[in-house]
């Protein structure tokens, strides 16, 4: 099992107005900056790195997730 991080994106359909296209990509802008100051805060690490972790897709073991702060548990350290 791996986890993925990486930047927010948005596909737009053929028919939409300029308009409607700079309207959702003010959102997504929203998102990825949200997005960022949430994994800074939770990592502990710095806007930039956590920037460029999004920029290279970057995988993780689930325990690896956890330590980076975007993941509380792992599955297999429940008791059941």
């Amino acid at each position: 099992i791996r986890v993925m991080i990486h930047e927010p994106k948005c596909a737009f359909a053929k028919n939409r107005t300029p308009i409607d296209v700079g309207l959702d990509g003010d959102e997504v802008i929203k998102l990825r900056n949200y997005v960022i100051g949430h994994y800074a805060q939770r990592s502990r690490r710095s806007i930039a790195m956590v920037i460029a972790d999004l920029k290279r897709h970057s995988y993780m073991t689930p325990t690896e997730a956890r330590t980076y702060g975007i993941v509380d548990s792992v599955a297999a350290d429940w008791e059941v």
